[in-house]
């Protein structure tokens, strides 16, 4: 005998889940993008964390992320981890400025 599956609304959880999750993954680089200030990295930023969205869906054992890969918290935690790890060494791109550019750094 099957369980049958958990349904809100006569709709199934997980069908639910999963829409909300790609919702919000759409809106991430979104979000991302109404919260810049001017001279913020924020396409790496953005770019990195739509990236990442779905590893953390994961390991939160969110619904929708679990629809189609069945939830596993040690693999989740490695992948987690491996990802975070992965993603700090991205960074933006840094200015060097030369001091002979910079009337701050000759003094008054």
């Amino acid at each position: 005998m099957h369980a049958t599956p958990p349904t809100m609304a006569g709709i199934e959880v997980a069908s639910i889940g999963f829409v909300v999750f790609l919702l919000a993954w759409l809106f991430t680089p979104i979000y991302l993008w109404r919260l810049s200030r001017p001279g913020d990295a924020w396409g790496l930023n953005a770019t990195m964390a739509t990236l990442l969205f779905p590893v953390w869906a994961y390991a939160v054992e969110g619904v929708g992320a679990t629809k189609f890969v069945p939830y596993d918290g040690d693999l989740a935690s490695i992948v987690l981890g491996a990802a975070s790890l992965a993603s700090g060494i991205v960074a933006p791109r840094t200015v060097h400025v030369d001091a002979k550019d910079n009337d701050d750094a000759n003094g008054p």
